[in-house]
């Protein structure tokens, strides 16, 4: 690929990332409109980018699994903990909730330091991750998995996801 599409990939994957961000974090402050079926569908596809990095996590599945419980379960006390602090009213406009907004801060910000963290220590070592996918016959993308796709990811993801999952069904239960 040559570098300059290369270039324009990766300023557009960097630009979806950091608009997620900011409507995550503006989603989690202030006055939000109810939309069950949008709840349902992140929770959805939350689940399944969870599965799906659970299943190509490379290395010991056991010490994953670990790490996947208890992000799972924090995850869960959080989001109860979350709704016990989130107000839902309704309104001639439909369901309204507000959420307690250093919670869902708190896990963005979790999410975005430690993809931060993985983002350095991939660019710091991308000469010698380029250098072992070429030794092993692999892909870059396999070195990558291999070399910073650890367990501690795979719990911040499944700790934000079991937040998300849990508070959405929480959320919808409130609203009947």
């Amino acid at each position: 690929m040559p570098p300059e599409i290369r270039a324009i990939l990766v300023a557009a994957a960097i630009c979806f990332v950091c608009y997620r961000i900011y409507s995550r974090v503006r989603g989690s402050i202030g006055r939000q409109r109810l939309q069950p079926a949008w709840l349902i569908l992140r929770a959805l596809l939350l689940l399944l980018a969870c599965g799906l990095a659970f299943s190509f996590s490379p290395g010991d599945m056991s010490q994953s699994a670990l790490y996947v419980i208890a992000g799972a379960l924090i995850g869960a006390a959080i989001a109860g903990y979350a709704l016990r602090h989130t107000e839902v009213e309704r309104t001639e406009l439909g369901y309204f909730y507000t959420g307690h907004p250093y919670i869902g801060l708190g896990i963005v910000g979790l999410f975005v330091t430690r993809l931060l963290y993985v983002f350095t220590i991939v660019f710091s070592r991308r000469h010698e991750i380029a250098a072992q996918a070429k030794a092993h016959g692999g892909t870059i993308g396999n070195a990558l998995a291999q070399s910073e796709g650890g367990p501690v990811t795979l719990g911040v993801l499944t700790l934000m996801t079991s937040y998300y999952v849990v508070y959405a069904l929480g959320l919808l239960r409130k609203a009947k």
